[in-house]
């Protein structure tokens, strides 16, 4: 009989998971939906498959990337300077010039997934090749709308420590991104001294 993919998921989860401490206030069934959201996140993302795991991202947590990010490599894509046009075409790589402006918040956090991807080859390699492992899943709210998870990532061999922490809207459980978009912003305005 074949089984969903939500249970195949589980099942993955499982295997590398283990046992999930300091969430007596989410109930089976909440626990599991988070777990599977985390690896369906880290399935699609390892694998460089940045739109899937852009659409597990909550959506009210990426306003403002749009409108931080576009004009800074919109900036760079104008610069006199070659190395600054270069790092605006690879991360416009795929949207032609008059499509630009029409990108959505989703569509600009796949472009700077592609853009780090793209930039950074050996680090995309060890994420594809690395496996998490859940170590404590704990509430953060009181109404249980966030959850802070806990893992280890193998990496290379050597363990990692980390955390992710998932919102539960009306939509299922979708991931917060690590940074905020003003954060993002303000590290690559530094980092592109503008």
């Amino acid at each position: 009989m074949p089984r969903s993919p939500a249970l195949m998921l589980l099942s993955m989860a499982l295997m590398y998971c283990m046992p999930i401490g300091n969430a007596a206030e989410l109930d089976a069934a909440e626990r599991d939906a988070v777990v599977i959201a985390f690896y369906q996140y880290w399935n699609a993302y390892s694998g460089g498959q940045y739109r899937e795991s852009a659409d597990l991202m909550c959506s009210a947590d990426l306003v403002g990337l749009r409108s931080g990010l576009l004009p800074i490599f919109k900036r760079l894509s104008t610069s006199k300077e070659a190395d600054a046009k270069k790092l605006a075409d690879v991360f416009f790589q795929g949207v032609a010039p008059t499509k630009r402006d029409e990108l959505n918040e989703r569509e600009v956090l796949v472009q700077m997934m592609n853009f780090v991807a793209t930039l950074n080859p050996d680090m995309a390699h060890v994420i594809r090749n690395s496996r998490p492992t859940i170590t404590e899943l704990s509430v953060e709210s009181g109404d249980k709308s966030l959850v802070t998870l806990q893992y280890k990532l193998s990496m290379q061999g050597a363990p990692e420590a980390s955390f992710q922490q998932l919102r539960n809207t009306e939509d299922g459980w979708c991931l917060v991104p690590p940074e905020s978009p003003a954060d993002i912003t303000a590290r690559l305005k530094r980092l592109f001294k503008m």
